[in-house]
């Protein structure tokens, strides 16, 4: 009987034994399996994520070249513009048609990156508008081959400048498109990331009681998930680190949580030195026209929707340096929807701001005399027209011609006639008053519109002018003149005509005056 017991347990022992090994080895295999499984979904993630990253990063690059390239011709035309010496503007012109080349070199490269449907289409429309701007570009560049320089500055203002505004806000809006995307290929990451994380622990807390090993190799296994993890987070704050824009961050009660370089640059704080300080205080913004100033955590506790752009503010750098910026705020949300904290990202626009503001100054002012133009002349016309034939007011026009300019001009030169121009401008604006206009017409040509002025009163300036510029004594290079004005008078009342009709009539008056007998007024009669 031994014999047969002592066969039956070893037969059960090796039974239970190979079971016991048999359900190890399975635990081991599926252990083994479960890591290269979530490692592979791991690396494959990070690779893809990678790789996208690679992708937006390159072609971000090469799309801020492209707009820094739109932005470079448009403030390079300006420059064309204001150049006097043809060798320079022929040099600049070549530096156009080099920009041009460097563009096209950036377009194939970009194209050779790989684009999607969306990209594709948003890119055609940026070459579309480009196109355009070029063409406009292009008729400026020939009105200044042509010496036409009043008309390629007009050219390059009402057309150029915004075309070429659209442009760049195309290309922003894909900077914009880019970067977005970047972040919504980590946050799949992340998620994917999230549930490898989750399969291998369920796994794991299964498989535990049978056996320690695999339990330590699950461990080892979610460090190095860690480690992943840590990885892509650094990953995502060099792609926050390489944007263009200035970008912080805040949780849900407005204090700060991150700056990045460009936001450390912008706003004069360290980002080790704003951790849970009030962005208020970071972020020192004004209402660039009326200079109040603005509270962001206001609006942060109204903050429920998409991003919220803002306009019309200037930051106030920690060193007290006050710029122009453009910026936006987006709340951010947690899984559930709930809104944990805000993100602003501006960018300084002082340098467009400034040059809008240039272009318009430009726009109704007389480049020599610094008056106003004709341009504005005829719109304030208009204006004071309206008042008269709606409100019963009157006013009076002068137009007023130089007498014996053109000797000047022929005896000394332009450049002569020039700087008599410019000392007479600044004589007639002491004699008038606080809302009246005073304008550069053409040559030798000024008016002056006289806003709610009785007729003796209209005469009385007029005359007075007549007196002051008929004492003047104008010398040039040991030369003495004596120069005199004829004056065109009309009145503007309810009766008047259209704008051009008044215009007409008051040349007319001038011309009479001239023709009569110089350094003269004559009051415009029906």
């Amino acid at each position: 009987m031994l014999p047969f017991f002592s066969k039956v347990y070893k037969s059960f022992h090796w039974n239970l034994k190979s079971i016991v090994t048999l359900g190890f080895a399975l635990v081991l295999v599926l252990m083994i399996l479960l890591a290269l499984t979530g490692l592979s979904q791991m690396f494959q993630n990070n690779a893809r994520m990678e790789h996208v990253l690679n992708e937006q990063n390159t072609k971000t690059a090469l799309i801020s070249s492209m707009r820094n390239i739109a932005r470079d011709r448009i403030v390079l035309l300006f420059t064309v513009i204001t150049l006097s010496d043809p060798f320079k503007r022929d040099d600049a012109i070549s530096r156009l048609r080099q920009l041009a080349n460097d563009f096209i070199s950036l377009r194939m490269q970009f194209a050779a990156t790989g684009l999607n449907t969306g990209e594709l289409n948003q890119f055609s429309r940026i070459l579309d508008a480009t196109r355009v701007a070029a063409a406009s570009q292009a008729q400026v560049i020939d009105l200044i081959n042509n010496n036409k320089l009043p008309d390629a500055q007009q050219q390059l203002v009402k057309i150029a400048v915004p075309e070429q505004n659209h442009v760049i806000d195309a290309y922003d809006q894909f900077l914009k498109v880019q970067t977005n995307k970047s972040k919504d290929s980590i946050d799949e990451a992340k998620r994917a990331n999230h549930d490898t994380y989750f399969t291998m622990i369920m796994l794991v807390a299964a498989a535990l009681a049978l056996s320690t090993m695999v339990a330590m190799f699950v461990i080892r296994r979610i460090s190095r998930i860690e480690d992943a993890l840590f990885e892509e987070k650094e990953l995502a704050e060099i792609t926050l680190h390489s944007v263009a824009e200035g970008i912080i961050t805040t949780d849900k009660s407005g204090n700060v949580t991150y700056l990045n370089p460009v936001a450390e640059q912008l706003t004069g704080w360290q980002a080790d030195k704003v951790k849970d300080k009030n962005l208020d205080e970071i972020y020192n913004i004004i209402n660039e026209t009326t200079k109040l100033p603005f509270s962001n955590i206001l609006l942060l506790s109204r903050l429920d929707g998409p991003t919220v752009p803002l306009g019309n503010r200037a930051l106030i750098r920690q060193d007290g340096h006050q710029f122009a910026i453009q910026d936006s705020i987006a709340p951010i949300r947690n899984q559930e929807g709930n809104i944990v904290g805000a993100v602003v990202v501006f960018n300084d626009v002082s340098e467009a701001r400034n040059l809008t503001q240039t272009l318009t100054w430009q726009a109704c002012h007389d480049a020599l005399t610094g008056l106003s133009n004709r341009r504005e002349f005829e719109g304030k016309l208009s204006y004071l027209l309206d008042s008269a034939q709606n409100q019963d007011k009157e006013h009076f026009l002068l137009f007023m011609d130089l007498d014996k300019f053109k000797l000047i001009n022929d005896t000394c030169g332009h450049i002569a006639g020039d700087e008599l121009l410019r000392q007479l401008s600044r004589t007639l604006e002491t004699t008038i008053r606080g809302n009246d206009t005073l304008a550069r017409l053409g040559g030798d040509e000024f008016g002056i519109l006289l806003e709610c002025c009785p007729l003796k009163h209209a005469l009385e300036i007029a005359e007075n002018i007549r007196k002051l510029i008929a004492s003047l004594k104008f010398t040039w290079d040991g030369k003495s003149f004596q120069i005199g004005v004829s004056i065109g008078l009309i009145p503007i009342n309810s009766q008047s005509g259209k704008e051009i009709e008044i215009m007409r009539m008051a040349d007319v008056a001038c011309y009479k005056a001239k023709n009569d007998s110089r350094n003269h007024i004559q009051l415009f009669e029906v």
